[in-house]
């Protein structure tokens, strides 16, 4: 973390820069509809994401068979899929604990 001042005043200034090299060049191609890539690099030289903040991720969204059912069941009963999902929440130990529940569809 870095302050910098200005006029007097002392603001708390962050460092995010990390020099990574990771990369993705492409361009419009002739006909102008699609992009080709020219070149890329994936090496990173930082993580990517922090630990508790996995379960976000689309990749990580992954349910049971069985919960999948029981949303459908709910759903074509006419349940709204927000609280189909409270419902499903509140099963494994109410609001407090979603972070734990996210994490149990796994």
């Amino acid at each position: 973390m870095k302050r910098s001042t200005d006029s007097g005043l002392t603001k708390k200034t962050y460092v995010t820069r990390t020099g990574c090299k990771a990369s993705l060049r492409a361009k419009l191609n002739a006909e102008g509809s699609l992009f080709e890539v020219l070149d890329h690099n994936t090496a990173h030289n930082h993580i990517l994401t922090r630990k508790s903040w996995n379960h976000l991720h689309r990749s990580q969204r992954v349910i049971t068979k069985e919960k999948a059912i029981a949303i459908d069941t709910m759903i074509s009963s006419g349940m709204k899929a927000t609280d189909s999902f409270r419902y499903m929440a509140e099963e494994a130990g109410g609001e407090q604990s979603e972070l734990r529940y996210l994490t149990s569809l796994q």
